[in-house]
Parts: C-alpha cells; structure tokens; sequence
C-alpha cells in the first residue's frame, strides 16, 4: 500500500477515535449530570418506640360520619393523628416540645368560620430539667373546611400557660383564659387569650387557614 493511503488512513483512524471518546464522555457526563440532579430519597427510620392513647371517635366535618383522632407519642415526641372512618389516614402533626413530661391535656373542636372549622390542642410542652424549674403550656390549631375535606393545617399558637421558679424559691405562675370571640364582626371567629389585664389576640387567615397573632 502507497504511504499516502496509510498516511490517510491513520488520520481517518485517528479521527474515528476521537469522535468515538468525545461521544463516550458526553454520555458519561450525561449520566452523571442526571445522577446529580435526582432527588435523593430521604430514608425515614421507624421510630424505636410508639405509645398510643385510645382513638376517640369525632365528627370532624359534621356529615354523619365518625373520623377517628389520637395522640402517639413516637421516641418520647408528640404527634396529632386524624384518620377516616375507614382508617385511611387524615391527617397528622407534631408537637413541639420544650421538656420532659409533654403531653396533651384537651383537644376542643370548634367552627371558625363558615363551612371552617378547627382544633383547638392545648399542649402541656414539658418541663425544663436544670436548676430553675419552669414549664410551658401552648396551643396549636389544626384547621380545615368541612367540605373540601382533604386539607388541613397546623399552626402554632400562642401560649397559655407559663410556669417557673424564680431564685430564693419564688413561684410565679400564670394562665391564659381561651375565648373564641368575633371582635371585627367580620363572621370569622378570633381566639382572645386573657390574663390580668394582658391579653393577646390571634386571627385567622380564611384563605391559607393559618393563625398568626394580630399586630
């Protein structure tokens, strides 16, 4: 063969090859370029322990059928159940809270609103475990619309209840009354906390169904 046409041939090789790893990278670039960009599932570890309180039947939406609600404390953390009457489940939420012995010591079922209604969950967050005692008790509204029944949401409340031991073995202690009132005449129902003079006022937002306090 004339050294012309291997010359020729060597560069068409050459080129071939080049072609062939600049497609090979690019595909592994590819792979790796998707790889990066895929979600990473998050691993959700069972809890290692789950106390349960009875479920106590309710009529959450006011249609005649019974929902179920519970209280599961899983690894010494609070949460809020709300399952159909099927045992689908509804809805849950934590409770966050601030030391040892939490528990929930009332759940209130109230309409706010036209076709809204909401739970009240007054939370006993626990006490503090160093030298100053002191506790902390505080709501959390669970709030949905009876006939859009697949929404619910959880915010967090204020605080009714606040205890603490003061140096020289002082107590001061005090509480919250709850009323649910319409103080603007707007037909939405507000939560008034009163105490001694001291009040605070949280409203609802109707069209995102959360609760912030009034400014």
């Amino acid at each position: 063969m004339p050294k012309e046409n291997r010359s020729d041939l060597s560069n068409l090789f050459f080129m071939i090859l080049l072609l062939f790893n600049a497609t090979k990278l690019r595909a592994q670039d590819e792979r790796q370029l998707k790889k990066m960009l895929k979600p990473k599932a998050k691993l959700m570890k069972a809890p290692k322990s789950i106390l349960s309180t009875p479920s106590y039947q309710i009529d959450l939406n006011q249609n005649g059928d019974l929902e179920e609600i519970k209280i599961e404390k899983r690894d010494n953390i609070d949460y809020v159940v709300l399952k159909k009457n099927n045992g689908d489940l509804l809805f849950e939420t934590k409770l966050a809270a601030s030391g040892v012995g939490a528990f929930v010591s009332k759940i209130q079922l109230v309409t706010v609103a036209n076709q809204i209604n909401c739970l009240l969950i007054y939370f006993h967050q626990g006490k503090s475990t160093g030298r100053v005692f002191e506790a902390f008790s505080r709501l959390t509204f669970i709030t949905f619309h009876i006939k859009q029944f697949n929404h619910f949401v959880a915010s967090s409340g204020p605080i009714y209840q606040h205890e603490k031991e003061k140096i020289k073995d002082q107590y001061w202690y005090r509480y919250f009354t709850v009323k649910l009132v319409d103080l603007d005449g707007n037909l939405v129902k507000d939560v008034l906390m009163e105490n001694l003079g001291i009040t605070k006022l949280y409203q609802l937002d109707v069209a995102k169904l959360s609760w912030s306090l009034a400014r």
